[in-house]
């Protein structure tokens, strides 16, 4: 429904997630009237054709969506979503962003919503694995800072029962 365009702004480098408790999350999202719409996981498979013309290629974030799709709750009636993928460093944005679009047709979200797509890469989880979750998000709590500023922005991250997100002050300013 509708067009888009998607693109990559505001690219930043972090040294370290932050773990939180699903709990805190939910508190801080309901504070600010977000919620957690949906979380999945995939994982990349890239399987020989062998004698047969038809390879199989899986993309993690591809993956991924699709397992958020079966248990979403419907994000009809929300304004703003945030759509976070956590995976290994080998990442790769423009899966992300191909993602990002399958999931905004598969899912039930208003055509005016505004989402934003947030890629977090990070050594410390495995490569060729993806996880995706969907947050809505209210009205911004302005007294919030470190993680809680993250968390009421709707920038979470779920994998493996535990939650992340990220805190500004573990920016990495250092040119590589």
């Amino acid at each position: 429904p509708g067009s888009a365009e998607s693109r990559a702004m505001d690219l930043k480098r972090y040294t370290q997630l932050s773990k939180m408790e699903e709990s805190q999350i939910k508190d801080i999202l309901s504070t600010t009237g977000g919620k957690i719409i949906a979380t999945g996981k995939g994982v990349e498979l890239y399987k020989d054709p062998g004698d047969s013309l038809e390879a199989i290629v899986k993309l993690a974030p591809m993956e991924a969506i699709k397992d958020a799709v079966n248990g979403a709750a419907s994000a009809i009636d929300e304004k703003e979503l945030v759509v976070n993928f956590l995976g290994g460093d080998d990442l790769i944005l423009g899966e992300v962003l191909d993602a990002t679009n399958e999931l905004v047709v598969m899912m039930d979200i208003a055509t005016k919503a505004k989402i934003s797509v947030n890629s977090l890469s990070h050594n410390s989880i495995p490569m060729g694995t993806c996880s995706v979750c969907v947050t809505s998000v209210g009205e911004a709590a302005s007294e919030t800072s470190g993680v809680e500023e993250s968390v009421a922005a709707g920038e979470v991250y779920y994998r493996e029962g535990v939650w992340y997100t990220l805190d500004k002050a573990n920016i990495n300013t250092a040119i590589a």
